[in-house]
């Protein structure tokens, strides 16, 4: 800020001499900028996020007030507690001197100059006649006060200051500005201590300074000029970071009245100023997620959703839909969604819906029991040895070559086996049929049949004892595929071998195991927990987060 008249100049050198100071500060001077309590002083710009309000686009003209909730952003009120003074809109480079607020220095002096862009804000110095009017200008003492609308917490906020620090017509010889948060947050500037500065540039260095803090829980922020103030200052780059708002539920599978099987979460957030909302499931070990709907209303389910003429709610059609989902994504899931047109602020409804499913056993795995079997004979007609004749044998791997580790069939023998959770058709072969040959032995070979219900059989190809693996001359593995069975329950192998090729004492197919070569799954829907659709006849939740978008001033 450049002096205005002679007289005031001159006013100003006196007193500096008749106190014994310098008129020159110390040119590498560096302004002290101080903090206490929980604040940060972030120097690399705002954090993303932030809404910054450049004043570059206000609806404001030349001279109008800046101050008022929602004047300059939605989401900021500017209050100037001396009620009887204006901050108003400045104009860089104005013609007008009563909407003066500044004069930059070195010349070229220009009014207002050095903004960002060609706005910003401040009280002025001068009237209309070009004169020094310090009524109008700020003065020690006075705040200036940002709040946020109710429900709206910003975990930072600055402010950028032009000119402060060359004029100093009050009285004072400590020039402090202070920025603080109602959380304890603070940040102090303490400006040059004499205006006679030969290196001094009302658009650099110490000329030019950011106060900024950050904090949690931010709604209120003060701007304080504590003492010997600088009236001729301007304001420009307000930025604020709103804290996000969540919303959260379980996710629950199963009917509850079966009682609670909560198996993760869903979050729905919003940051205030954006137009959208992140939602984020997640699923707690060891449920896994296969499919995700989600959908969002300003009102409770009504015909206005995606329901049955009962009110049963139809996930297919939910706005959001993932299905497939895979890695990563089937034990957390976000995604964004437009918050529904007719909403400005208030509250919000939702459904979300997941296809959930857990590896209650995994593979390999066998089975439960021996429903039924019937043992042939030896190629002689007489009957197997007893040590071969164990039908329990036959439902788990056992690696040792041991006659009592297996279940022979006898010639045109045959066993049916029950899983108590059914065989999925899933990725690649889902059974194994695990025989025992020791060393270099005859053809034996076995039918496989798959089954649902235990009468109705699917055939899935011939076991043999030729499929060995590496390192292993005592067992066989035959692999087979479920084909178009999506599951089965029950496996039934049959002795086919051929006895013109072995000895009188042949007894045929040597079951070791049937193998499971898929998990065990258990699969549910899950609905974030809430409420029960109005009038659905199946089981099915919403919830609803009721100051999850603030109303904007």
């Amino acid at each position: 800020m450049k002096k205005y008249y002679f007289l005031i100049i001159v006013a100003l050198i006196l007193g500096l001499v008749l106190t014994g100071c310098s008129l020159l500060s110390n040119i590498s001077q560096v302004p002290a900028t101080e903090q206490s309590g929980v604040s940060s002083i972030v120097k690399n710009g705002p954090p993303p996020g932030s809404i910054c309000v450049n004043f570059e686009s206000t609806n404001l003209s030349e001279g109008g007030f800046v101050e008022g909730e929602g004047t300059v952003d939605p989401l900021l009120n500017i209050e100037l507690e001396n009620t009887s003074k204006s901050l108003i809109l400045l104009y860089a480079g104005t013609s007008l001197p009563e909407y003066t607020a500044y004069n930059t220095a070195p010349a070229p002096s220009i009014r207002n100059g050095c903004l960002n862009g060609d706005y910003g804000f401040g009280c002025p110095v001068l009237d209309s006649g070009d004169n020094v009017n310090l009524t109008t200008a700020l003065e020690n003492g006075d705040k200036i006060v940002f709040t946020f609308p109710a429900g709206v917490t910003v975990s930072y906020f600055s402010i950028m200051m032009f000119d402060y620090g060359d004029w100093y017509p009050l009285d004072g010889t400590v020039h402090k500005v202070k920025l603080t948060g109602n959380d304890g947050s603070i940040a102090e500037y303490l400006g040059p201590s004499s205006a006679s500065n030969p290196g001094y540039d009302a658009c650099a260095g110490v000329g030019q300074q950011k106060l900024e803090i950050s904090g949690s829980g931010i709604i209120e922020v003060t701007l304080e000029f504590v003492s010997g103030i600088d009236p001729g200052v301007g304001f420009d780059d307000i930025c604020f970071t709103p804290e996000p708002k969540e919303c959260s539920t379980y996710l629950q599978a199963g009917n509850p009245k079966n009682g609670e099987n909560d198996v993760g979460d869903v979050m729905v957030e919003y940051i205030p100023g954006n137009d959208y909302l992140t939602v984020t499931y997640t699923t707690d070990e060891p449920w896994l997620m296969n499919e995700i709907h989600f959908h969002a209303a300003s009102s409770e389910p009504d015909s206005t959703w995606p329901v049955t003429k009962v009110g049963n709610p139809i996930p297919g059609h939910f706005d959001w839909v993932f299905e497939g989902l895979e890695g990563d994504e089937r034990t957390g899931k976000t995604f964004t969604i437009l918050i529904p047109e007719e909403v400005t602020c208030g509250e919000l409804y939702f459904a979300a819906h997941a296809a959930v499913e857990k590896i209650i056993e995994p593979a390999p795995r066998y089975p439960s029991a021996v429903v039924s079997f019937n043992q042939g004979l030896r190629k002689d007609g007489t009957a197997v040895t007893e040590g071969r004749s164990n039908t329990l044998q036959g439902l788990v791997y056992e690696a040792n070559n041991v006659e009592t580790d297996f279940f022979s069939l006898g010639f045109g023998g045959w066993i049916i086996v029950e899983f108590d959770c059914p065989i999925p058709n899933g990725e690649g072969n889902d059974l194994r049929i695990i025989e025992d040959t020791w060393g270099t032995y005859p053809l034996e070979t076995a039918e496989v049949y798959a089954s649902q219900d235990g009468s109705t059989w699917v055939p899935l190809g011939e076991a043999n004892n030729t499929l060995r693996e590496t390192g292993d001359n005592f067992h066989s593995f035959s692999a087979f595929d479920l084909g178009n069975l999506e599951w089965a329950k029950y496996i039934k192998v049959v002795d086919t071998t051929n006895p013109a090729l072995h000895g009188s004492t042949a007894d045929g197919f040597d079951l070791n195991a049937v193998e499971a070569l898929q998990d065990c799954i258990q699969e549910e829907t899950a609905w974030g927990d809430g409420l029960g659709f109005p009038g659905a006849k199946n089981w099915s939740m919403y919830f609803g987060c009721l100051d999850l978008v603030p109303c904007p001033f």
